[in-house]
């Protein structure tokens, strides 16, 4: 039997008083309430597991607010978002609804009428422990194994556990070269990215010959590195 949980709520907004204020609320509301600041923050909280619901601001540091949800709905699909955002014109909220939101909010709105939409959106959910059913690639950091959906158990270095990990969170799955080589601690040099493509082949060879022929890995010429694969971590 599936054991109840609490409705799991994240608000990702850079602008401090107001996230803070709607966490305090929904923390009120009896809702398991995180607060962050930027799609990097998500992603690191995403690793105890989904959310059931994201309050999503689009005008963030780094990665914008169509690109966390677009990445979302791809990677959690189950996860319902709220944008929330001062962009108000008709293209904006269609580019909004297209990356995957579920209700468009335009600001300013008060933190109660905010909480009377999740509300009404938490009523649609039903919060269960997840089950181990997903057809997908499996990875455990605690184990440093990636498990195909045919149960083969590929060993790998804890640094290639955190490599995939990261390529899974990073939007379209893909991280650029210069952030792989800050990864394993290489120099940004001709010797560095020769060792980077040593290290990302031999990578693939572990993976590559479980996926059917399927690739697993793919590089983009001068960008970086894109995992193929559908993960789940466990």
């Amino acid at each position: 039997m599936n054991k109840p949980r609490k409705i799991r709520v994240a608000i990702v907004d850079d602008y401090a008083p107001h996230r803070e204020e709607l966490g305090a609320l929904l923390k009120l509301e009896g809702f398991e309430t995180h607060v962050v600041d930027s799609g990097d923050s998500l992603n690191h909280l995403m690793l105890d597991g989904a959310f059931d619901l994201v309050l999503l601001d689009l005008n963030l540091p780094g990665e914008d607010g169509l690109s966390i949800a677009y990445r979302l709905n791809k990677t959690f699909p189950e996860t319902r978002i709220i944008m929330l955002t001062g962009r108000a014109r008709g293209l904006d909220k269609l580019q909004g609804y297209e990356s995957g939101a579920d209700i468009y909010l335009t600001k300013p709105q008060r933190p109660q009428e905010i909480l009377a939409v999740i509300r009404s959106m938490a009523r649609r959910i039903q919060p269960t422990e997840p089950l181990n059913t997903s057809p997908s690639w499996r990875l455990s950091l605690k184990e440093s194994a990636l498990e195909s959906p045919r149960a083969d158990v590929i060993r790998l270095s804890m640094r290639e556990a955190g490599l995939i990990k990261r390529l899974h969170l990073a939007p379209h799955q893909t991280l650029e070269t210069t952030l792989l080589l800050k990864y394993f601690d290489l120099p940004a040099t001709k010797e560095g990215k020769t060792l980077l493509i040593g290290k990302m082949s031999r990578l693939r060879l572990k993976i590559q010959p479980h996926t059917s022929g399927t690739p697993c890995i793919k590089a983009h010429r001068q960008d970086g590195y894109q995992l193929l694969l559908d993960i789940q971590i466990v």
